[in-house]
């Protein structure tokens, strides 16, 4: 009877049960019927919330989806989806959990502040694609039309170049009346801009909302205390936020990796930059992110140091022993809801140690499947520090031979060549790359090799 019952009506709580089963002649306790859903793989859940749909838009949601169904992945990778949000000062931008003890919910460390209507907010406009975020503006009057219009004229170009979308590229939006106005229309006909067709309530099919969700928990954690400290967090996190589908690698801040920068071996100095490829060297430890850019360098550790060593001496080692390198707030991955809270990560090869924000590779050859592809991937997103060390030797010759200056000299060589090699890059950011990450397959084979 529990089954049944809760089978024909999911909103049946444990105390409507009771009452039953007692109406019925049978006395039994709440646990009793948590047990009994329990055996038959039943559990209590927080009911999911969707738009309020009448015939007409389940008609028009399916033939979308059957317009679509066959449609490959490039063509959603070539799709630019925008949306406007509310964020709220004070609002429930997300749920944070406590220990506590008992009869302690009302403590001021326990608890969360609220006021009235959230204490104010900002409406936002954004768009992303699947190679990463693209411009987040605020909206700041009410918006109509021609707003809409000068939003899209100031920011959609600008963002589909940034995003390197290729020619033909579609822009989504959804059904709201300043979206679909006339004037709208016929501004976006005579861009040359195609638009997707949408069909009416369906804000769960725009992939933007778990954007706006994660920008949400990001600002919420920081915990802005006025509208201009709100605006300026949520431009910082928006900007934080990773084009994850660049390196295939969620919440991989950067790849780390160690060259050794070959010298005339220094007077009197033994083996101290005697490396194992037999010659004087000092070593660079780097951090590099997406863009070839080098985000942290180390200079001038002695070339008879390992990376793992050489790591461990640094300044950048000892924060991210310690936990104060203040990186992102740990995220969830979409798809991996079931493994809560993951924290963001550098990746490095074997020869660095295992911590909690920074991944090597499994070691061994006979491993599983799902480690081989683990494997792949790490590899796939490391490959970038290669590529960067690459083109740094390509562009400064110094490092194609001995340097014959004092390490002294070499290390400030070294570190203003980093400077120059960042300049030159966001300089030609925008040209046709020819580096094998951005060219590679998203799908491992089965025995990775890069």
């Amino acid at each position: 009877m529990i089954t049944r019952t809760v089978s024909k009506n999911p909103r049946t709580t444990r105390g409507d049960l009771v009452n039953d089963l007692q109406r019925a002649g049978t006395k039994v306790t709440k646990a009793t019927i948590s047990n009994t859903l329990r055996r038959q793989r039943l559990k209590s859940c927080s009911a999911g919330r969707v738009p309020l749909l009448k015939p007409v838009h389940v008609q028009a949601r399916l033939k979308f989806a059957r317009e679509h169904l066959d449609d490959p992945e490039e063509d959603w990778e070539n799709v630019i989806w925008s949306d406007e949000t509310k964020i709220e000062l004070f609002g429930k931008n997300s749920t944070r959990r406590v220990w506590r003890r008992k009869n302690a919910e009302l403590h001021p460390k326990i608890t969360i502040p609220t006021v009235k209507h959230g204490g104010g907010n900002i409406m936002l406009w954004g768009c992303f694609s699947a190679k990463g975020p693209g411009r987040l503006i605020r909206v700041k009057e009410r918006m109509n039309g021609a707003m809409y219009r000068e939003i899209l004229s100031d920011n959609l170009l600008p963002s589909a170049r940034t995003l390197k979308m290729k020619r033909g590229w579609v822009f989504q939006h959804d059904n709201d009346p300043k979206h679909t106005a006339r004037a709208t229309k016929e501004w976006l006909r005579k861009k040359h801009f195609k638009v997707l067709e949408w069909p009416s309530q369906s804000p769960d099919l725009n992939p933007i909302e778990n954007l706006w969700r994660e920008l949400k928990v990001r600002v919420a954690q920081r915990q802005p205390q006025n509208i201009t400290a709100l605006e300026e967090i949520c431009m910082e996190e928006w900007a934080k936020i990773p084009a994850t589908e660049r390196w295939n690698f969620p919440n991989c801040v950067g790849a780390i990796d160690g060259k050794h920068v070959v010298i005339q071996a220094p007077a009197n100095s033994g083996s101290l930059y005697f490396n194992y490829k037999s010659t004087h060297s000092l070593v660079l430890l780097a951090v590099v992110d997406a863009q070839y850019l080098f985000r942290i360098v180390d200079v001038g550790g002695f070339g008879r140091s390992s990376d793992s060593g050489s790591l461990r001496n640094s300044t950048f080692g000892e924060s991210l022993r310690d936990g104060s390198l203040q990186l992102p707030p740990d995220t969830v991955i979409p798809g991996a809801e079931r493994l809560g809270l993951l924290p963001h990560v550098f990746v490095g090869d074997e020869a660095f140690p295992l911590l909690d924000n920074l991944l090597r590779p499994f070691p061994g050859r006979q491993i599983t499947r799902k480690r081989r592809i683990f494997n792949y991937r790490l590899s796939r997103a490391r490959l970038v520090v290669e590529c960067a060390f690459g083109i740094l030797s390509s562009r400064w010759r110094m490092f194609r031979r001995a340097i014959t200056t004092s390490p002294e000299v070499t290390e400030l060589c070294v570190k203003a060549a980093c400077v120059l090699h960042n300049f030159l890059r966001r300089k030609t950011m925008g040209r046709k790359s020819r580096t094998p990450v951005e060219e590679s397959t998203d799908e491992a084979p089965d025995t990775p090799t890069l």
